[in-house]
């Protein structure tokens, strides 16, 4: 499954998972046609892939930019390179 998480980093911290598919083309989708800043709240998206398991690893992530509307695929940025699996807690 590939999951789909909106990341803010201003002020409070916050993370909310927004959805999950079993394709990831749709989670692709959804990230770059969809309005996921939720008026600026939001600056990231990422695209993760888990199996089963308690705790699963990613297989994939994948990681966007929001600004303005605008969605831009970027490297992992490093102030969230000691965390992983923000799709399930």
């Amino acid at each position: 499954m590939y999951f789909v998480t909106t990341i803010r980093v201003k002020e409070n911290r916050d993370t909310r998972c927004i959805g999950y598919y079993e394709v990831l083309s749709n989670a692709r989708y959804t990230v770059k046609n969809c309005e996921l800043d939720e008026a600026g709240w939001y600056q990231y998206a990422v695209i993760e892939q888990f199996g089963q398991g308690w705790y699963p690893p990613a297989k994939l992530e994948e990681w966007y930019r929001i600004d303005k509307k605008r969605v831009n695929k970027i490297s992992k940025p490093k102030r969230f390179k000691r965390t992983c699996n923000f799709g399930i807690g």
